[in-house]
């Protein structure tokens, strides 16, 4: 009963379909709504010719722990056969196949360079490309022209000079480090903004300079197209879409982002970041038209619910409640359901301390009645039951009541 018109469609041209389909999912970034339809579509009696090709990282990162369970789930609950292969870094030999792909180069003659380089990455793939790349910056790795070919310095020197824990994004931040101190302030802001962002919104970001005062260098606004334009070279970012009046970037890699984002400052300072960036974002959507808004809300409650709750005043959080509650209801729409909870549960965060059922009574009821339902829908029962109990123990009328027995039936 959950299910919205895209699940339902997505379903119907699958069953329809006489051969055999194949559907692959691509599940870096995947959020709770697209595992919902894969189950959904595994789990249909009616749907007999479907292979389904995913992919997790096992990197402790919470969506993909939660893509193991659902899909652990269904295979135990539904007997839905999983073949799982597990793809780990590059032995050296693999390595040495790239390296020498790389460097146009007899494998044996690489050898010495694969192991310098596997002692620091462990096969890692991008760790080994963002060292093959350090090595070549450090002057350790070099094309000879007199002698039209590749050469790097031997074993010693390299692990003597590349002293690099092996954290991918130690090397990362090395790299952007290395830049011009403008281009990594808008990095850093940018990383501020997500794993994509567009440039009408960074430079947004710039319209006051001074906000930013512990930044060493700022770029001018109008120097910011041709820095991404440079962190694009760089391998930092990638161009995604231009759009004529705004360009959409995203970082190359999760670690880069991580690292852009490590720069800057921390603790208090860190959140007077997001703090500046949220206001700068409000004022933004208060005069903008109803697409943008939508597009900003979600940018503004992300930045501001990195703040303390302790930050803001009483109105002041029960605007940011009203917020959030507006993105979750937007996110419910398209059965986004994990930003969904996120943001509900912001909501709540915001007015808890304020005697909510006494003086926000009306929103609490909406804002724990729309929680009890995305909490079962993904399974959360005793989420849910909690829920249940505090609207049971606080509603006014048996008809503020009667959509908790509904959950209940």
């Amino acid at each position: 009963k959950n299910m919205n018109r895209d699940n339902i469609l997505a379903e119907d041209d699958t069953n329809c379909r006489q051969s055999p389909s194949e559907l692959i999912l691509v599940s870096g970034h995947s959020g709770t709504e697209s595992i919902n339809l894969i189950k959904l579509l595994l789990t249909d009696k009616r749907t007999k010719n479907l292979l389904v090709v995913g992919s997790i990282r096992q990197d402790g990162v919470d969506v993909n722990d939660q893509q193991e369970n659902y899909f652990g789930d269904i295979e135990e609950k539904d007997s839905i056969h999983i073949t799982r292969i597990h793809l780990g870094n590059l032995d050296e030999g693999s390595v040495n196949t790239l390296i020498s792909d790389l460097l146009q180069c007899d494998e044996e003659k690489t050898r010495s360079l694969t192991k310098s380089v596997q002692k620091k990455t462990q096969g890692n793939i991008f760790f080994v490309l963002q060292f093959l790349e350090a090595l070549q910056e450090e002057g350790l790795l070099w094309y000879s022209l007199q002698a039209f070919k590749w050469i790097w310095a031997d074993d010693e020197r390299i692990q003597s000079t590349m002293s690099v824990s092996k954290n991918v994004a130690d090397l990362v931040v090395k790299k952007i480090e290395r830049m011009p101190q403008e281009l990594q302030a808008v990095l850093m802001i940018a990383s501020c903004l997500g794993f994509h962002f567009d440039t009408e919104l960074l430079k947004l970001m710039f319209d006051g300079n001074e906000i930013w005062e512990s930044l060493t260098k700022i770029p001018e606004k109008n120097d910011i197209d041709v820095l991404l334009v440079t962190a694009v070279e760089e391998g930092i970012l990638d161009k995604v879409v231009d759009m004529g009046h705004s360009v959409v970037y995203k970082f190359s890699h999760d670690h880069v982002q991580d690292s852009s984002y490590s720069l800057l400052p921390t603790g208090k300072d860190l959140e007077i970041f997001h703090l500046r960036i949220g206001e700068l974002l409000l004022k933004k959507m208060s005069s903008s038209g109803k697409s943008q808004r939508e597009r900003l809300l979600f940018s503004i409650v992300n930045q501001f619910n990195r703040v303390s709750k302790d930050t803001f005043q009483s109105g002041k959080k029960l605007e940011l409640a009203k917020l959030n509650y507006q993105a979750a209801k937007i996110a419910a729409a398209s059965s986004a359901f994990s930003p969904t909870l996120k943001y509900l549960r912001n909501a709540i965060d915001f007015i808890t301390g304020s005697n909510p059922w006494t003086h926000h009574y009306d929103f609490m009821l909406e804002l724990c009645t729309l929680s009890m339902g995305i909490e079962l829908s993904i399974g959360n029962e005793d989420a849910c039951n909690d829920l249940i109990n505090e609207v049971l123990k606080n509603a006014k009328s048996l008809e503020d009541k009667i959509p908790v027995y509904l959950i209940k039936m």
